[in-house]
């Protein structure tokens, strides 16, 4: 089907007959077509291709122009700005979100190409610079600087090394009065009896980890934390940010048919969505134990709960080796016979784990950032 015949609006759908299609719909057919919506969000008019089931195609009044009646299936995926009813930002918010991403970013650019032709110590500021400007315009861009530090096949290998940065330090530490707030709304006014909370040991771009014990038992417990905060600058990022690429894709059409960044755009603020929510990383984590069985120490989840403003997990305590330091421990020349075996031998777990994943269990732990080997 071209675009004019697979364009229907609403109004179009309701005026179908259903009569109509009563013998199509019988025959069991799952016809499939690709049409093109036009939505106004914010004053923006934003096109959207989604995959529906076919119903039937009719002509209204012995038109020539035929019309597509289509059922939307509740697994499409929605565009970013349209699953955003709670968060929604004037002309005004976009704007003032693009100066303050510009503030950072242009003088990034501005000195980027000197920096980078002069090398040395001029390019290692230039690169601090990036990085500081990046933590500064919020979780989303931090994510964006994460994944692309995982794809040396599509930027060069000093600048993946670079950008590792924010995978070790990604996000800020909120203080802690936050962190009391977070565990009173959790846990309530007297989590003092049951849990002892110490010092954070790491802070990610969407949460903050903390070192405690359960009193009961002395048992060590990690709690993750959510930042305060960072579920509206989430929303307030994705929107800003979808508009840009709608506006990008209306400049340049050929960019939106072939590559699709507002597609692109869905499932990326559909993951940075989910891991917000400490109860589906929970459950989440339930199934990869169970999945892994005992030949694996992952963490165990002992508590989690999202109440709207708040989100903590809390898991036991694992000890564990970043994955990018094994590599590099293990990658170097003239390394000795030990090594050598503990390389083989991290390698075919490391395969059996991923063939596991995608071939059995059909269940796959995904993380821009890189792991951790436990023992």
């Amino acid at each position: 089907l071209s675009k004019h015949d697979a364009y229907s609006s609403k109004k179009q759908a309701s005026i179908a007959n259903s009569r109509s299609f009563s013998n199509f719909n019988q025959k069991g057919s799952r016809a499939m077509a690709a049409v093109v919506e036009r939505i106004v969000v914010n004053n923006l008019y934003l096109m959207r291709v989604v995959p529906v089931q076919v119903l039937g195609i009719y002509s209204w009044q012995n038109k020539p122009e035929k019309t597509l009646c289509y059922a939307r299936s509740p697994r499409i995926p929605q565009i970013v700005l349209e699953e955003k009813k709670k968060t929604s930002m004037s002309f005004f918010g976009l704007f003032s979100r693009a100066m303050h991403w510009s503030f950072w970013l242009l003088p990034v650019a501005a000195w980027g190409p000197f920096a980078l032709s002069l090398g040395g110590k001029i390019e290692r500021m230039w690169w601090k610079h990036l990085i500081f400007a990046v933590r500064r315009c919020g979780p989303v861009w931090t994510k964006l600087g994460q994944w692309a530090a995982c794809r040396p096949d599509l930027l060069p290998a000093r600048a993946c090394r670079e950008l590792e940065t924010l995978q070790h330090r990604g996000g800020q530490k909120h203080s802690a009065a936050e962190t009391e707030a977070t565990l009173i709304s959790c846990l309530g006014k007297e989590w003092h009896k049951n849990y002892s909370v110490f010092e954070a040991i790491g802070s990610g771009v969407i949460a903050q980890v903390h070192r405690g014990i359960r009193l009961s038992d002395n048992k060590a417990l990690a709690f993750k934390l959510v930042h305060p905060r960072v579920r509206v600058q989430l929303e307030q990022d994705l929107i800003a940010l979808a508009a840009g690429v709608s506006l990008l894709e209306t400049l340049v059409p050929a960019l939106a048919e072939w590559y699709d960044p507002s597609g692109a755009l869905t499932q990326f603020a559909k993951s940075i969505r989910a891991s917000v929510s400490m109860e589906k990383e929970a459950a989440n984590l339930r199934r990869l134990r169970t999945n892994c069985g005992t030949g694996v120490a992952l963490p165990e989840p002992i508590l989690s709960l999202d109440n709207g403003a708040h989100s903590i997990l809390i898991e036991t305590l694992e000890a564990g080796l970043p994955l990018a330091h094994a590599i590099r421990e293990l990658t170097q020349e003239n390394m000795s016979a030990e090594y050598q075996t503990a390389r083989s031998v991290l390698a075919r777990r490391g395969l059996h784990c991923l063939l596991k994943m995608l071939f059995i269990d059909n269940f796959c732990h995904a993380d821009v950032r890189f792991s951790f080997l436990f023992n």
